[in-house]
């Protein structure tokens, strides 16, 4: 430390380089075993500046959208990226509804109740899917409606 006088920042840094395993350890484990109090100081910083947090989460969701894809995935069907990519390739990357290539906009269709994922559609099918679902007794009038029309 001697020849550090004056030169703290540079030992801190140099014994940082040097042990850097060392101090990935310490820190994880004090992560671990402080968690509370890292969630407690979270909740104050966002009570005091809420639209900060916001808009950091904001940037980083714009940054890296292939993450925040596969988060909502996980977090929505319980699927990863892999389980997404086979269920498009067993569709052949086809709509089953309208048969067009999926390509944007592809949406997740499942079950609400039980939750089970039925396959990948276009947006706008899934959105006239879920109109269809909630008027599944009425669509017969609706249909007879248009064919008289």
């Amino acid at each position: 430390m001697f020849k550090y006088r004056g030169r703290e920042k540079e030992y801190k840094r140099e014994w940082g380089q040097a042990n850097r395993e060392r101090r990935r350890k310490y820190e994880k484990e004090w992560r671990e075993n402080n968690q509370e109090k890292l969630n407690e100081q979270g909740r104050k910083r966002y009570a005091l500046n809420p639209d900060k947090k916001l808009e950091r989460e904001k940037r980083w969701r714009i940054n890296n959208p292939h993450r925040t894809r596969l988060i909502r995935l996980k977090c929505l069907y319980g699927m990863t990226g892999d389980d997404f990519d086979k269920l498009l390739n067993e569709q052949k990357r086809l709509c089953p509804i309208c048969g067009k290539m999926l390509e944007n906009e592809i949406c997740v269709d499942h079950d609400h109740e039980t939750k089970k994922i039925r396959g990948l559609l276009h947006r706008k099918c899934n959105v006239a899917l879920a109109g269809i679902e909630l008027f599944r007794e009425r669509l017969s009038p609706i249909l007879t409606y248009l064919d008289n029309i």
